[in-house]
């Protein structure tokens, strides 16, 4: 921890002594963080991270035109409201991704894969004579 101290500069900083407290407070589950990060919300989130992280980046670049249209619709020019436009856009666009991509594809690999599975719990290929 002390090493990374050595490169840490600025909000880095209080990441990197804060780090060993979350973990202490994960380490027990009765413990108001980790209950918080098993709560249904953050869960669901969590099974839709690989495809937020796939949407994110287009989501995030449309941040200044929702900003503009905002402005144009005169409701006031404010980043808070576009971010929130558009972060819920993109969990919206996780969710369908993950529901119409992701866990099907899954599926068909699953079914895919299971002759190969079953033939490699079933034992050695070759019978000895």
């Amino acid at each position: 921890m002390l090493l990374c101290l050595l490169f840490a500069h600025g909000v880095d900083v209080i990441v990197v002594l804060l780090l060993p407290v979350l973990i202490g407070c994960l380490a027990t589950e009765r413990s108001a963080v980790a209950r918080a990060l098993a709560s249904g919300p953050v869960y669901q989130l969590g099974v839709w991270s690989y495809a937020l992280y796939l949407v994110h980046y287009p989501f995030v670049s449309l941040r200044y035109p929702v900003m503009h249209a905002l402005h144009w619709l005169g409701v006031a020019r404010t980043p808070v409201l576009a971010w929130a436009i558009v972060l819920g856009c993109m969990i919206a666009a996780a969710a369908l991704l993950n529901r119409f991509v992701e866990r099907p594809v899954q599926g068909a690999v699953r079914r895919w894969m299971a002759p190969a599975r079953a033939r490699s719990l079933d034992g050695p290929a070759i019978v000895p004579t």
